[in-house]
């Protein structure tokens, strides 16, 4: 008799929580993002960069060398050389550093997250919902719903230089990937 009623009561818990779910989610979510830019924004900036902070995963920032990714993770599972733009892409799992330049004068200029083996330093991972991203990081600088992107951080219009953190999202409002850089360093990535 115990269980059964251990059980109902994880049951209806459940129920409620799916409810306040379903209620919550319209309400938390943002009508728009901060900026929307026109033509006549040309030449403007936008948004501030995130911190050095934010821009952390497992302990590495943009413009890590690669000998000290490696000093701190271990041998990658994989090493991709790039002909274009990113000259290598290395991967633990599911996280990707892109990398400029060669041998050991590469560094990290992106940081992708494309499963739940990390997540931001404010704890946002893959499969987290909107809710959660907007709970934690508050209305998106820059909302692209073609591309189902949220973007905190900063803009030069038109050089397309920015910095900061996206959020690839899908239909169901879940985080599907997340995408760390700073183009001011990088070169244009995005």
């Amino acid at each position: 008799m115990k269980s059964k009623w251990i059980v109902s009561l994880f049951g209806v818990m459940g129920l409620v929580g799916f409810i306040g779910a379903t209620t919550v989610a319209d309400a938390t979510l943002p009508s728009g993002p901060k900026y929307t830019l026109t033509r006549a924004d040309y030449g403007k900036s936008f948004g501030t960069a995130p911190s050095a902070a934010d821009m952390n995963v497992i302990g590495v920032n943009i413009g890590t060398p690669v000998s000290a990714v490696i000093k701190s993770l271990g041998k990658p599972d994989s090493w991709e050389n790039q002909k274009h733009g990113l000259s290598a892409i290395i991967r633990y799992g599911g996280i990707a550093f892109g990398l400029i330049g060669r041998g050991d004068n590469a560094t990290v200029a992106n940081i992708v997250l494309t499963n739940r083996d990390a997540t931001t330093a404010r704890g946002v991972a893959v499969g987290d919902s909107l809710e959660k991203v907007y709970e934690v990081y508050g209305t998106p600088d820059f909302i692209i719903k073609e591309n189902q992107t949220w973007i905190y951080g900063s803009l030069d219009h038109p050089s397309g230089n920015r910095s900061g953190i996206t959020f690839g999202y899908n239909d169901n409002n879940r985080v599907t990937d997340i995408v760390i850089e700073n183009t001011d360093v990088t070169g244009d990535l995005w």
